[in-house]
């Protein structure tokens, strides 16, 4: 599901006109490092990702630039950068919802036979 994810996330990069070849490239623009500071907060404070990940998802060497950026994120504010985060939110939700719901399933058809018997199946 994680790669379903942060193919999602990058969709949400190309739609803002952002190519994922710039975000993972070198360039210190100040909108690029936006990007990358988006991305690794929501994949380390939504996710739950560890930082050697993130780095390796948007291109860096190791994860002490990753563990900067989750750092600065409180520092960012902008107009470009607030969009995108609410953005990056939004698929992450539509992730989080499908594992809850998920998660409903198995314990809800878990109880067949006990209290639950008399309510049908979850599909």
């Amino acid at each position: 599901m994680k790669s379903n994810l942060i193919d999602e996330l990058w969709q949400v990069v190309e739609n803002q006109g952002f190519s994922k070849e710039e975000i993972v490239g070198s360039s210190r623009k100040r909108d690029l490092v936006d990007v990358r500071i988006a991305m690794a907060h929501v994949l380390h404070f939504r996710v739950g990702m560890t930082q050697s990940k993130i780095a390796k998802i948007i291109g860096l060497a190791d994860h002490t630039t990753v563990n900067h950026y989750v750092n600065q994120c409180k520092a960012r504010n902008d107009y470009d950068y607030r969009i995108m985060m609410n953005e990056f939110a939004e698929v992450i939700e539509k992730y989080e919802n499908a594992e809850i719901l998920n998660e409903i399933k198995k314990v809800w058809n878990k109880h067949k036979g006990g209290m639950l018997d008399f309510y049908p199946p979850i599909d």
